[in-house]
């Protein structure tokens, strides 16, 4: 996976991605999308109930129980669970609908891109695409069990035993850590024109060339993930 920064002075970045690449980051994608769905109720048939039906005060929507999905779908406040199951009755189906199209977007885009193997985006498209790689993230460092700085030193520093699994899933953290790391430079201000070139797929690590420096999420966090 390369950027390509020729585009740049006309307002765009240019992916290149190999298929293998792009047919991990699609399986990456349509595994949130689906864990974000798997448990949503069908919306009311009734226009206006399907509006206001979330402020139905006997409404509940409980909490998950998949770490992975709580780390996209956060307490609001963890010492005030009245608080929190409120906010999320108020808000969860709101939220993980716009995740989800946040999502079908990205999907769009590495299904139509054009050229050899790149997917050309805007800045707007970008700041999309750093939004889809945050959750991308939150769920790679959940199944990681990476819940603080301590736990995300030990793992990418090489000190646990991850099994080759656990091997796969630090790569596939450090590739789209790489990759969100570049677009949010782009959607910031552009890139630099020497642009640069994705990790090699594998290699683990913090000492990665070009990697991230695979900073953990901070536990509990939601949209606000970290860059």
């Amino acid at each position: 996976m390369r950027i390509l920064t020729d585009r740049i002075p006309d307002g765009q970045l240019a992916v290149e991605m190999e298929d293998g690449e792009r047919s991990i980051l699609t399986a990456l994608l349509a595994d949130v999308a689906q864990l974000l769905s798997a448990d949503m109720p069908e919306p009311p048939a009734d226009p206006f109930e399907r509006l206001v039906g979330h402020l139905d005060p006997d409404q509940s929507v409980a909490r998950p129980h998949d770490p992975a999905l709580l780390r996209l779908l956060p307490d609001v406040d963890s010492a005030d669970p009245a608080r929190s199951a409120e906010f999320r009755r108020l808000t969860e189906l709101d939220l993980r609908e716009g995740k989800l199209h946040r999502i079908r977007i990205a999907l769009e885009s590495l299904r139509t891109s054009s050229g050899a193997g790149e997917v050309v985006l805007d800045r707007e498209a970008a700041i999309v695409w750093m939004r889809v790689l945050t959750d991308v993230r939150l769920v790679l460092a959940a199944r990681l069990e990476i819940t603080d700085e301590d736990d995300a030193e030990r793992i990418f520093a090489g000190e646990s035993e991850l099994g080759d699994a656990g091997e796969a899933v630090v790569s596939l953290y450090e590739l789209t850590s790489w990759l969100q790391e570049h677009l949010t430079e782009f959607a910031a201000s552009g890139l630099s024109e020497d642009g640069g070139e994705a990790p090699d797929e594998g290699r683990t690590g913090r000492d990665r060339r070009h990697g991230p420096g695979g900073d953990a999420p901070e536990a509990g966090t939601g949209e606000g993930g970290p860059t």
